[in-house]
């Protein structure tokens, strides 16, 4: 495929980023190439990792919605696994996989953050944009492209604090039949924030 012999010319030449992509398929092509050797199955191993990662986030998040209920859970797994389209990119080597996976593993702290609330939101979204804040002064202060690129990094962190937070803020404050609406307004508030920065411009 051709994108995969793309990202494994990429792994033979590590950097911190490539043009079209960031440098995790890379990364992962080289540790798996220098782990196993050169070949096809070497070079699409993260990929079935990955694949893997995210059946079983999956199968956790519909375990945990259900309160237990472990038919959910491989009811879940199995439709992961046996999806067509799955099952294409958990067999290629390309970034499409490492995103599903991200999303079904966010999916599932999220739900677990909600749930929990071992932490109160206030004080999550507190220090979250504290340290997003702190991240943003460090990202103009930046000399090189390696403290840039950690900075940005501090800034995806503390982001990531707020959005779990707030949906538990809504889930306290609204009844179930109110939520969708209240989940609704910040969406369409920032939308609305950006097109007029963008009218602006």
């Amino acid at each position: 495929v051709a994108d995969e012999a793309h990202y494994w010319e990429w792994s033979r030449r590590l950097d911190w980023s490539y043009y079209t992509k960031g440098p995790g398929v890379a990364w992962a092509i080289w540790a798996s190439t220098h782990l196993f050797g050169i070949s096809a199955g070497a070079v699409r191993l993260p990929s079935a990792i990955a694949a893997a990662g995210m059946t079983l986030a999956g199968a956790r998040l519909a375990y945990d919605i259900t309160d237990g209920d472990a038919r959910a859970a491989w009811y879940a797994a199995l439709a992961l696994t046996l999806a067509p389209a799955y099952q294409a990119i958990a067999q290629l080597m390309t970034t499409d996989i490492f995103y599903s996976t991200g999303w079904v593993v966010a999916a599932w702290l999220t739900f677990c953050a909600v749930r929990t609330k071992s932490i109160p939101s206030r004080r999550i979204i507190a220090w979250g944009i504290f340290f997003w804040s702190l991240a943003t002064v460090a990202c103009g202060l930046a000399k090189n492209f390696g403290q840039l690129f950690l900075a940005r990094v501090g800034v995806g962190v503390g982001e990531a604090a707020l959005g779990p937070a707030a949906y538990s803020m809504i889930a306290d404050y609204f009844p179930p039949e109110q939520r969708g609406i209240a989940h609704d307004e910040p969406v369409a508030a920032d939308r609305a924030h950006r097109r007029e920065a963008l009218d602006s411009v």
